[in-house]
């Protein structure tokens, strides 16, 4: 399947997924590289079962609402750190670096790509269905 064929929830998905890796590489903190935290472990894994997620499962509802769930856990995670790193939640002296920023974006990207697929696709007649 070429990505001319995807929908655009699965783009942003893959897209999201993408970031996801790339933002837990990259430093969240002024400590330097990125993977020093268990968060960016956190990330990087779900930016892994993202990307996974599109090339081994159909585009159902089921993949849509997993990748709903995956992208409110990136975005979470991401976003959590960031709101330690400017004292809103906790106590860090974390001061937030580009990681964080580019890892709330893949949860979104996840998330809205996610929302979008499951919110556009057409019921299908059932047993209760009254069409």
């Amino acid at each position: 399947m070429g990505l001319a064929e995807l929908s655009i929830g699965e783009k942003l998905v893959l897209l999201g997924g993408l970031l996801a890796v790339v933002g837990a590489v990259l430093p969240w903190g002024s400590s330097g590289a990125g993977l020093g935290l268990p968060r960016e472990i956190v990330a990087l894994l779900v930016g892994i079962l993202v990307v996974g997620l599109l090339y081994v499962a159909d585009w159902t509802a089921s993949a849509q609402l997993v990748a709903i769930a995956l992208g409110v856990v990136t975005a979470g995670v991401a976003g959590y750190t960031l709101a330690e790193g400017f004292g809103v939640v906790g106590a860090s002296e974390l001061s937030p670096s580009v990681g964080v920023y580019v890892t709330v974006l893949a949860g979104l990207c996840v998330l809205a790509g996610g929302l979008q697929g499951y919110t556009d696709s057409t019921p299908e007649a059932g047993m209760y269905s009254h069409r």
